[in-house]
């Protein structure tokens, strides 16, 4: 698998979709899975999420997996570990803008639901994992080549965790954003006024 693929205005058209953010989703948390799989799982019908799984592979976000299933039976993995969005990949083009935007907003949006229901349910947890358990932020400051540098080796780093043979762990969900202080701060002040 690819350590990571950076979205083009094709792929980001791709993924403008809610089914597809969440086939994609499935496929990175719970491993390759068979479009009646995932069907099953996301209470869809198989036509729907094998039309979709097509659509993501011809965008690249996806592709079959030959080491499993057997004569027709097609499994998906995704095609990369990390998906990167950048922003210039859309420029010129509206439509694929506003399927970036789109993304980064329903992305952003399951992200802090996610959040908040484990903010909700993390008194249930054991001990152990409300004390492992990080909810923090530090403000550095960066230039753009230093931000690159720095996400390059938080990336290095929770790859070679990735990369590690599976163990009695629970799946970790990390959530890293590294965004200019100025937009936080403008957010921020708009909130007060």
């Amino acid at each position: 698998m690819d350590p990571r693929t950076t979205l083009d205005a094709a792929a980001l058209k791709a993924l403008a979709h809610p089914l597809r953010i969440t086939l994609l989703e499935r496929l990175r948390v719970d491993g390759p899975a068979t479009a009646s799989n995932l069907a099953r799982a996301l209470g869809e019908s198989s036509g729907a999420t094998s039309y979709h799984l097509r659509a993501l592979a011809r965008a690249g976000l996806v592709v079959e997996d030959p080491r499993r299933g057997k004569g027709r039976e097609r499994w998906w993995r995704p095609a990369a570990g990390r998906v990167d969005i950048r922003h210039d990949a859309a420029l010129g083009d509206v439509e694929a803008s506003a399927a970036r935007d789109w993304i980064i907003d329903e992305v952003t949006r399951r992200r802090i639901a996610w959040i908040e229901r484990w903010q909700h349910e993390r008194d249930g947890l054991a001990p152990a994992w409300r004390d492992a358990s990080v909810a923090a932020d530090a403000v550095l400051r960066l230039s753009p080549e230093d931000l690159h540098a720095l996400a390059d080796e938080l990336f290095a780093v929770i790859t070679r965790y990735q990369a590690r043979p599976a163990s009695d762990g629970e799946l970790v969900r990390l959530i890293l954003h590294a965004l200019p202080q100025a937009v936080a701060q403008e957010v921020t002040d708009d909130a007060a006024s």
